[in-house]
């Protein structure tokens, strides 16, 4: 919150890192689901992945 109400810092490289490999574990677990989805064969199971 300091970023709203104080002052603002530089993120660091660490922190950068954190955030890339999050957006990418994010994305491929997205991925994965919509491929589940894609070859399930029970109605629901489609529902509940995608």
């Amino acid at each position: 919150m300091a970023g709203f109400f104080g002052e603002v810092r530089p993120l660091s490289a660490l922190e950068i890192t954190n955030l890339y490999s999050n957006t990418q574990r994010n994305a491929l677990g997205a991925e994965t689901l919509i491929g589940y989805s894609q070859v399930a064969q029970h109605p629901k199971v489609k529902e509940y992945f995608h």
